[in-house]
């Protein structure tokens, strides 16, 4: 089911969308592979085409606008045009004239921008146009400020929301399935208005955090000492020493105090490491149910194979689901 959000961040001046387009993109798809004439479109302009699909309706979702949505590719190369038309109610269709080989993992300038005559066109052609109106047209080259080839969708874009708009936006475009996983991953989060909580997070832990920030200076103070390490591995010996100390003192506040510190070292990483191991999990949960485990498992694979990476590679490729350690959660 395709899916388009939008979210807003408290007390922030900025606002975005989440798209996310299964049946209407499949589709697409299908029907040209099914065009015995032409065949499937190669990887990269397939690529190419589903991240325009995707900003097409980022950007028609985002106005209110009475009509089509035409984003068009074209300039120099094997790609003559690429194009996305979007409608009021979202509905869409994408197609491309491919005229020449494509080369392999292409980037855009080697798929329509050579000799750096590409150029990137948003039009809007209202659907009750008065007589003698013009649709509204903004085009711009697929270069910088400095003509440097802009390799990707989302730059020429967000080149262009600043120029003809003066928006600073920034676009996470991605038709190939691991990148996508990987956006469905942190989309999952923010649907679940999870990632809203880590402001609590970090508040509730902030003894622990001054705590490790006093000892990383100590340590980093007294790194040539061999001991330093070791002492504070071994902490727990200290502590215990420590409050035995005060008790035969009669310091009880001081020994209270100590103990609690040495009980906080320990507490809060481990309460710190569940609720990021639960939010990794939602993100991938939310990945899986979009139908893009197999891809974010491909993903990960190409991380370093810590112990969270074979952890999550494991639940994604046996399916197995198990219930979140915190019980504030469910």
């Amino acid at each position: 089911m395709s899916e388009l959000h939008k979210f807003i961040f408290d007390g922030l001046p900025v606002r975005g969308m989440v798209v996310r387009l299964t049946e209407a993109w499949q589709e697409i798809l299908r029907r040209r592979a099914g065009n015995t004439a032409t065949g499937a479109y190669p990887p990269p302009v397939r690529e190419l085409l589903g991240e325009m699909a995707a900003a097409g309706v980022l950007m028609q979702g985002n106005i209110k606008f009475n009509g089509a949505l035409v984003l068009q590719i074209f300039g120099d190369g094997p790609i003559k045009v690429a194009v996305a038309e979007v409608q009021p109610d979202l509905s869409l269709r994408a197609t491309a004239t491919v005229v020449g080989e494509v080369p392999h993992a292409a980037a855009l300038s080697q798929m329509v921008n050579v000799n750096n005559q590409g150029r990137c066109a948003i039009t809007l052609d209202p659907k009750d146009r008065l007589p003698g109106q013009q649709a509204y047209q903004g085009v711009v080259p697929l270069f910088g400020d400095r003509r440097e080839p802009l390799e990707k969708l989302s730059d020429v874009l967000e080149h262009y929301m600043l120029q003809s708009e003066q928006l600073d936006t920034t676009l996470v475009l991605a038709a190939d399935e691991q990148a996508a996983a990987v956006i469905a991953h942190a989309a999952g989060l923010v649907r679940a208005g999870l990632v809203r909580q880590d402001p609590v997070l970090a508040f509730w832990t902030l003894p622990w955090q001054l705590l490790r920030a006093v000892c990383q200076a100590i340590s980093s103070a007294g790194a040539r000492l061999p001991l330093t390490s070791l002492a504070w591995r071994l902490r727990v010996v200290v502590i215990g020493v420590a409050v035995v100390q005060c008790l035969a003192q009669h310091q009880l506040w001081l020994a209270v105090t100590i103990g609690c510190i040495g009980a906080v070292s320990y507490a809060m990483p481990v309460w710190e490491r569940r609720w990021h191991t639960m939010l990794t999990d939602r993100g991938d949960d939310a990945a899986d149910a979009a139908g893009l485990g197999p891809a974010l498992a491909l993903f990960l694979r190409r991380c370093p194979r810590t112990v969270s990476v074979r952890r999550r590679l494991h639940r994604l490729e046996s399916g197995a689901r198990p219930v979140p350690a915190l019980g504030l959660v469910r």
